[in-house]
């Protein structure tokens, strides 16, 4: 009984589904590993309109000039770093704060 309940919270503390891509890229994100303050600043210099993975992944690809400005050489980089410190601070997932 008692490893029944450990396995189902092990199993409810798993994250589920993969947080949107504006979660991802934070504000916070954003000035702690770019050299951007937002979003908005990265996909004005990468002439990006739509939150699109692979817009992103293609324009990132296409600006090697950006590439120190950023600080990742491509979106699958970019988006593994931001996976990673997404759920650092949000173990559980995408779920309110309150």
């Amino acid at each position: 009984m008692v490893d029944s309940i450990k396995q189902l919270l092990a199993h409810a503390a798993k994250p589920t589904g993969e947080p949107p891509i504006t979660l991802l890229l934070s504000n916070r994100f954003m000035k702690l590993y770019t050299g951007y303050s937002s979003w908005q600043e990265l996909s004005r210099d990468l002439g990006v309109n739509t939150i699109c993975e692979d817009e992103l992944e293609k324009a990132i690809a296409a600006h090697n000039h950006l590439h120190s400005k950023i600080g990742f050489t491509n979106w699958t980089e970019m988006k593994c770093k931001a996976v990673d410190c997404y759920y650092e601070e949000r173990p559980f997932g995408i779920v309110p704060h309150f």
